[in-house]
């Protein structure tokens, strides 16, 4: 729940996302890691939680995450556009 409340709110400086990463079931191939690449498998969807409203809920709330939100190197782009004109993600 705290983090959920840190995400809902709206008077802060820097925009805030949630970022869900899905890894393989085999632990062995979540990453390969060398001097010139860290590739990172499966796949990760995002989500700005700005403006919802507050949980009753005392420990867990459920958020969906639209799979037409895929966190790609264009996607971070495009935030990152929206916050430098004053919008949010």
């Amino acid at each position: 729940m705290k983090n959920y409340n840190d995400l809902i709110i709206t008077d802060i400086l820097v925009a805030r996302i949630l970022v869900l990463v899905l890894l393989p079931t085999n632990i062995e191939e979540w990453l390969a890691l060398s001097p010139t690449e860290l590739i990172l498998r499966r796949c990760a969807y995002w989500t700005s939680l700005r403006g919802l409203p507050t949980s009753d809920n005392e420990y867990t709330v459920t958020v969906p995450i639209p799979r037409s939100n895929m966190f790609t190197v264009e996607a971070l782009w495009e935030m990152m556009v929206q916050i430098n004109e004053g919008g949010a993600p």
